[in-house]
């Protein structure tokens, strides 16, 4: 499923397991490549069993995940933490996130930022699996327009993870 014949150089497996060092601890982060943290209230909703990214399901008893019912809901914990935050993180629930790139998965997306694949809020800068930023209602708000500012790669930076 996953091709992993690619060779990795020392810098980009150091900075991988730095990087999972730091977000699992925080986060409990699943290491999926394109980090939306930044949206979801700093809740990895990627541990959620169907790996939804925009919204929960509907199954939950008692905030409780109906595919094992031992593990809190993903989104529940997100949408608890993103409403204690407030500062517009409540807000970047509604967004609509684009679909998972699975050939990030297991990559650190640090590096991904700092070579250009994705930026900050964790969407493809290649425009391939781009969406429109709508909020979840469909409608863009008003005066606002739903193309999204990227950023640049990190230049330099992108190339100390080159193998």
């Amino acid at each position: 499923m996953f091709d992993y014949s690619k060779k990795k150089s020392f810098l980009s497996r150091a900075f991988t397991s730095l990087e999972r060092l730091i977000k699992v601890s925080l986060f409990d982060c699943s290491m999926c490549g394109q980090c939306i943290v930044r949206s979801t209230g700093l809740a990895c909703v990627m541990r959620c069993p169907k790996q939804l990214r925009n919204g929960p399901c509907g199954g939950t008893v008692n905030g409780m995940c109906e595919v094992d019912p031992g593990m809190p809901c993903a989104w529940i914990r997100a949408y608890d933490r993103a409403h204690k935050l407030g500062r517009g993180f409540d807000k970047k629930l509604d967004l609509i996130q684009p679909p998972v790139d699975w050939r990030l998965w297991g990559t650190s997306s640090w590096e991904s930022i700092a070579k250009g694949t994705i930026d900050l809020d964790g969407h493809p800068m290649d425009g391939k699996l781009s969406l429109p930023m709508f909020p979840a209602s469909g409608v863009a708000p008003r005066g606002k327009s739903p193309a999204r500012r990227h950023l640049r790669p990190l230049g330099a930076l992108g190339a100390l993870f080159r193998p």
